[in-house]
């Protein structure tokens, strides 16, 4: 699809997250159109972690829910991260190997970082033209 034509940005107030590690991937996810309920969903949907709820996601980007291993998977599949280069970005180790996502889930995340770009009137055309579930 053709990008949209370019409008004026949003200006948002700054999130009230403290800085951290929780604060940098919740960043991610809104930079990604996420919000915490729909965050809560991606990581259910795609990673199969959860059910979650919006606070939980509230609660991670206040530095008040500790990054679990599981957690910090989910969340690089649905940044489309590899999970060591999210580790790497918010600058916390390891404590121990996890699998990579699959490639269909890796390419439904791209998918949702591609739909960034697309205005609103152009998803309801694909959805006209693909159908509800698309």
């Amino acid at each position: 699809m053709p990008p949209p034509d370019p409008i004026a940005p949003i200006v948002r107030e700054r999130d009230p997250f403290p800085y951290g590690p929780g604060a940098v991937i919740v960043r991610l996810l809104r930079n990604r159109n996420l919000n915490n309920l729909n965050s809560a969903k991606m990581l259910y949907r795609l990673a199969g972690i959860g059910p979650l709820s919006a606070a939980t996601i509230q609660v991670v980007g206040h530095g008040r829910r500790e990054l679990s291993p599981e957690l910090l998977s989910g969340f690089a599949t649905v940044l489309s991260f590899q999970v060591e280069e999210l580790a790497a970005l918010i600058d916390i180790e390891l404590p121990q190997a996890c699998p990579p996502a699959d490639a269909k889930t890796r390419q439904v995340a791209e998918l949702i970082w591609e739909v960034r770009h697309l205005s609103s009137a152009q998803l309801r055309a694909l959805q006209d033209e693909f159908g509800a579930d698309a």
